[in-house]
């Protein structure tokens, strides 16, 4: 997991990737502008939908 700039500007470096995100386009991300230290896009993001993308993923391996 890595985010959140946009994968069409930083794409994942391997074909065995799936990008998950909640937002559109290119948004401008200052360190420090969450209080968790996270942008909010990624904390939106749900360890469900982390597990379905990783299942899939896992899928396309056996076959």
């Amino acid at each position: 997991l890595y985010g959140p700039s946009s994968p069409d500007f930083t794409p994942p470096l391997s074909h065995k990737a799936r990008v998950i995100r909640l937002i559109t386009g290119y948004h401008k991300v200052r360190k420090g502008d969450a209080a968790e230290g996270y942008h909010q896009s990624l904390i939106d993001i749900t360890p469900q939908r982390v597990l379905e993308e990783l299942n899939a993923l896992l899928l396309q391996e056996e076959v």
